[in-house]
């Protein structure tokens, strides 16, 4: 894993990988949730929106990429 963040209530973590994916767990019950590639190089970078209903991802693709996670 190259970036982790929590989200502001602390319910999800996000995962970037060193391949360009995004994993998404349930922290409390560590279920996995989703994985998807999301950027051609290295995820290198991750925030959540203060309300955590959005995922900033940042790259060695030189992109910046918005995620909308719902609920």
């Amino acid at each position: 894993m190259n970036s982790l963040a929590f989200s502001p209530r602390g319910d999800l973590l996000a995962a970037g990988t060193q391949q360009g994916r995004i994993k998404l767990w349930n922290a409390r019950s560590r279920q996995a949730l989703t994985s998807f590639l999301a950027h051609t190089m290295a995820a290198v970078t991750l925030a959540f929106s203060p309300d955590g209903n959005f995922l900033v991802s940042g790259s060695s693709d030189q992109l910046v990429k918005l995620w909308e996670v719902g609920t």
